[in-house]
């Protein structure tokens, strides 16, 4: 069986065995409600507004599947009612 990786922005061949199985990949389920998700996120979150004048999310790269348009703009929403100041657009690789 003859593939492409994908590599960068490249392409490379590839020779699988014929008893090779290929996984498919789909965005996992969740059982969580934005109600559910906040009230568990503010037991975390300190109450001292100057403690969010500097924040930073990091996530996975967008390969990793999990919620990522459900959960952010839950979290970013949380973040700016406990006073975060400035939101930026995210930095990413665009390949």
């Amino acid at each position: 069986m003859n593939i492409q990786l994908k590599y960068g922005r490249k392409q490379i061949p590839f020779t699988l065995p014929s008893s090779a199985v290929l996984p498919e990949f789909t965005e996992p389920e969740y059982n969580i409600t934005k109600e559910s998700f906040i009230a568990q996120l503010l037991q975390y979150l300190p109450s001292e507004a100057a403690r969010y004048s500097r924040v930073a999310i990091v996530v996975s790269d967008k390969t990793r599947l999990c919620g990522y348009p459900e959960y952010l703009p839950w979290l970013i929403d949380i973040l700016l009612q406990k006073g975060v100041n400035n939101v930026f657009s995210p930095i990413c690789d665009k390949g």
